[in-house]
Parts: structure tokens; C-alpha cells; sequence
């Protein structure tokens, strides 16, 4: 279900196993870049049947900020301070939809209350208000930070660097809301680009690559100015809306081109020209999760939603930036 990694050697994978109840959480770490990995104790609920509304008790997704503290999410939150030997529910009075560490901080956005199925941003069907929650790495005393005044969400952190999507503006992407001071207060760029949301990956303090989604298909761009202006990039001109672009280096980025069989494809040019450089593993497989820890380690899964509703997922490795991947065995 999700994947969090601190470098290039100690990740962790959030999963599924069974249980008296159906489907149970659990948690797979390595310390030994994948080549053995242990179960270690996993927060939340039984997940519940495919139809079915989560819990405020589940959980889907997991960060970790170092090798003690991490975070169970979505929609509920759990925190561990020893490396998920234990962990601790807290309650921000609503559902928790992202988070991300930072330096020293940690931040989530979570929407108090039960999320609209659709929205156009139009007053008489308005998109949801979201909020910015933070607190100290290894604390569980959460704040309430009203500095990015209305959010969307789109939560992207680098060090002391901070972005999010304003709310929206009758379906439209107004902006981005930047901080530089971990959040104490924001200033807003100009227009991201288009769209009805965007995937953020910043890569340095000034880079930041990102992939905005339409009502039909979306738009991948770079920004070499910490986010004020954006240039689109030759990858997908009318690339589909779950397409991904994951950020290596000011260079290097990994993409791609959401639906069945399509390749990973490595741009090392700054966005001029794309190549593919992973195929599929079968005709049908898709491509999700892709991350960098660094500029050399990277990470992607592949699933193929045609083996069944809860298909066998694998996990992908790089070494040298995403030019070359191999799956790894995770037991």
C-alpha cells in the first residue's frame, strides 16, 4: 500500500496480510538496502471490503522521518518514537490525508470532516478546506499552523521548505503556497500551471518538479526558482491524469505515462528529452510509488490490477538515478 524510505539502505513497506478479520496492516523494514526484511508491528484497523468506507481507524499510509519516529495515516494517525515497536493514536479532529517530515517538523494537512466525492470549486459546489497541522519530530504536541490560510493539500516538504495547493478557484490550480521558514509563513507564486490538481517533488531548495492533472489529461513542469515560475517539459503533452514524475536531481527526473504497460522513462537533460528505460513487467501492469532518497536511489512499484482486487505488488530499485532498475524480493 505504501512505501517510506530514510536512505539508501533502511526502508519500510505498509501492507496487507490476513487476519480473523479479513485484511490486517502490516509492516515490512530492511535495514540492508532489501536484501532481508522484518515484520514489525503495524497500527489500525482491519482494512475494510473493497466498496466499503474507511474507518477513522485505518491507516494507508507510512512515513518515517529517521530510525526512531514515523507515521501510520490516512485516515486515521498513529505515531511511533522506537521504530514501530509501538504506537501511539492521536486524534487532529479529522481525517488525515497527507503528511511529510522535515527538518526537525513534521506536517499534515487533514480535512475536519467527511471529504465531498466531487467538487468544481464553484460556490454552489465548493471544494474542500483543508488544514496544516505540525509538530516537532518525536512530540505528539500537534499545532494548528492558520499561516497558508485555505489549502487543497498537494503537501510537498524539503528541509525547512514547505509547498502546498491553495484552495481552488472554480476547478483551476490559483498558485502554489510556498514557506521557506517551516511554515511560520507562506507567500503565494503564481500559477502552477493548470489543472485540477498537482503531484509536487522537490529536489533542492530552488527544484522542484511537478505533474498537474486536468479534467482529461495533465502537463509535467519544473521550477528552478523554489516554485515561482514553472516550465513544462517534453514528457506526455496530453499525458493521462495518473501519470507520475518523481524528481531525482535539478537534471534528472523519472516519469511516467499512467495506464496499462507503459515504460518508466528517465529524462537527464532537465526535462528536454525523455527515454524509456523500465518496461512493464506484463502487458497489463501499472506503475505507482515513485520516490529518490537521493539522486542515485530511487524506488517505484509495479502492480497488475488484472491478477485480481488485491494483486501482488513488486518493488523496484535504482542505484544511478532511474537509468537502470531491478525488482527486488521482499519475504
Amino acid at each position: 500500500m505504501d512505501f517510506t524510505a530514510i536512505g539508501p539502505s533502511q526502508w519500510w513497506l505498509l501492507g496487507a496480510i490476513s487476519c480473523s478479520a479479513g485484511r490486517c496492516p502490516a509492516i515490512s523494514e530492511t535495514s540492508d538496502s532489501g536484501a532481508t526484511w522484518n515484520a514489525i508491528p503495524a497500527p489500525g484497523a482491519p482494512y475494510p471490503a473493497v466498496g466499503t468506507n474507511a474507518t477513522s481507524d485505518n491507516v494507508a499510509q507510512l512515513r518515517f522521518a529517521n530510525a526512531h519516529d514515523g507515521w501510520a495515516f490516512e485516515p486515521g494517525l498513529y505515531a511511533t518514537y522506537n521504530g514501530g515497536q509501538t504506537w501511539t493514536a492521536t486524534n487532529l479532529g479529522g481525517a488525515v490525508e497527507e503528511l511529510e517530515p522535515g527538518l526537525g517538523k513534521v506536517y499534515a494537512v487533514v480535512f475536519p470532516g467527511p471529504i465531498p466525492q466531487t467538487c468544481n470549486g464553484a460556490s454552489n459546489n465548493p471544494c474542500p478546506t483543508f488544514q496544516l497541522w505540525t509538530a516537532p519530530i518525536g512530540s505528539s504536541s500537534w499545532s494548528l499552523d492558520t499561516a497558508p490560510g485555505d489549502i487543497w493539500g498537494g503537501l510537498a516538504v524539503h528541509g525547512d521548505d514547505i509547498y502546498l495547493l491553495p484552495a481552488q478557484d472554480g476547478g483551476a490550480v490559483p498558485g502554489l503556497l510556498i514557506s521557506t521558514n517551516q511554515g511560520a509563513s507562506f507567500t503565494k507564486s503564481p500559477n502552477v500551471g493548470y489543472g485540477l490538481g498537482c503531484q509536487l517533488s522537490p529536489v533542492t531548495d530552488t527544484v522542484i518538479w511537478v505533474f498537474c492533472a486536468t479534467g482529461n489529461f495533465g502537463q509535467a513542469s519544473i521550477s528552478t526558482d523554489g516554485g515561482m515560475t514553472f516550465n513544462h517539459v517534453n514528457f506526455g503533452p496530453e499525458a493521462p491524469n495518473s501519470s507520475h514524475i518523481a524528481g531525482a536531481s535539478s537534471t534528472v527526473a523519472v516519469a511516467v505515462s499512467g495506464g496499462a504497460g507503459m515504460p518508466l522513462e528517465q529524462t537527464s537533460d532537465g526535462g528536454r528529452t525523455f527515454v524509456a528505460v523500465q518496461a512493464a513487467p506484463t502487458a497489463t501492469s501499472q506503475w505507482d510509488l515513485i520516490g529518490f532518497t537521493n539522486a542515485e536511489d530511487g524506488y517505484a512499484f509495479s502492480f497488475d490490477p488484472a491478477t485480481g482486487a488485491y494483486p501482488p505488488w513488486m518493488l523496484w530499485h535504482t542505484a544511478d538515478g532511474g537509468g537502470h532498475w531491478a525488482p527486488l524480493t521482499i519475504h
